[in-house]
């Protein structure tokens, strides 16, 4: 399946990646263009047919709530680094 398309004025762009998995180059091809026309036009987009196990996708989702029921103090301690990566809290710069 490929990446399926969306409509209106804010829709989040569906990329499927079973193409890709499968190794099929037009797939491969036309995954690339949506994913650089999500990314330029929306900002962000789902990902279908990732492969990612559900068990992993759980636990990722577990981790990240257990994250942000921490204490402020602590999440401050991982902030957003000089690579934009980390904690930044709500309504700062």
């Amino acid at each position: 399946m490929e990446s399926l398309p969306t409509e209106g004025v804010g829709a989040i762009p569906i990329v499927d990646l079973d193409g890709v998995r499968q190794g099929d180059r037009a797939a491969i091809a036309r995954t690339a263009a949506a994913i650089r026309a999500a990314c330029t036009g929306v900002g962000f987009f789902y990902v279908t047919h990732h492969g990612v196990p559900a068990p992993v996708i759980a636990e990722a989702v577990a981790q990240a709530r257990a994250f942000f029921a921490l204490p402020l103090e602590r999440k401050r301690e991982v902030s957003v680094n000089a690579r934009h990566r980390g904690f930044n809290a709500l309504a700062t710069p």
